[in-house]
């Protein structure tokens, strides 16, 4: 019978929840030593559920939380991250500063996402593993925006203490009137309120003369998280009945 050495070790646990962190939850205890890899080997990466059963696919609902347990066995110490994959392009899972293993992340967005737990040990040798994770929810509706109505090109100056008018447009098969105001955003800034009583600057009228009743709201700009070289502002809200939307448009920043 083959006979492995034992290696010093760390084992990793991970809270990744898709909206918020269970306060309750807590990790489970392990044991001093487990049978690792040897030197010229890489760590050995598992992920578990929160029952540490073995997974590698998950679906969930948009907005759900759930919860992903890393362990790692090898040559200590490790250096260590989490990383979600989506289109083709991969983004670093934001992490705690205290302590450094809990971390919480939320995704939103229906759709194919995969999570990657990946470890490096002491000789620099790197082991993973991932979990293929199925967005499911209400898609998105895309809208057309017109940023600045009228202007060409839509001239933004980040230093004023004014505001961008944005026209979200009606269409055959979609109703901007039923746009909820205090859910939109552009460039994750809100609409202005304006008045003693708080009131939304927004209204509705028919922008491009299509005969259709189009939203129009006003855009604080100090607000918005735009820089010297972005060209384009992104536009999110939803509906009264909690349908999505999201449009884009070009902008110019000037000094």
């Amino acid at each position: 019978m083959m006979t492995r050495r034992i290696a010093p070790f760390l084992v990793l646990t991970l809270l990744f929840s898709i909206g918020c962190r269970d306060s309750e939850w807590t990790a489970p205890e392990y044991g001093p030593q487990f049978a690792g890899s040897g030197e010229d080997d890489p760590p050995l990466v598992l992920v578990y559920d929160i029952d540490m059963v073995e997974i590698d696919q998950l679906t969930v609902d948009a907005g759900e939380s759930f919860t992903l347990i890393g362990r790692a066995l090898g040559a200590i110490p490790f250096v260590y991250r989490w990383f979600r994959i989506e289109n083709g392009s991969s983004y670093e899972v934001t992490q705690q500063a205290n302590p450094q293993y809990l971390i919480d992340h939320a995704i939103q967005t229906p759709g194919e996402y995969l999570i990657v737990f990946e470890v490096t040990d002491v000789n620099g040798l790197v082991g993973s593993d991932q979990v293929a994770v199925t967005v499911e929810g209400p898609s998105v509706v895309d809208v057309e925006i017109d940023i600045k109505p009228g202007s060409d090109p839509n001239s933004i100056n980040l230093g004023s203490n004014g505001n961008v008018p944005v026209a979200i447009f009606s269409a055959v098969d979609f109703d901007a009137t039923t746009i909820d105001p205090t859910t939109v955003k552009l460039a994750d800034a809100a609409v202005r309120v304006v008045g003693k009583k708080g009131n939304l600057q927004a209204s509705i009228e028919d922008v491009n003369g299509d005969g259709l009743p189009d939203l129009v709201v006003h855009i604080d700009t100090q607000g918005l998280a735009l820089g010297a070289g972005d060209v384009v502002a992104v536009l999110t809200g939803e509906t009264y009945d909690g349908t999505l939307i999201e449009g884009s448009d070009t902008v110019r920043i000037v000094p």
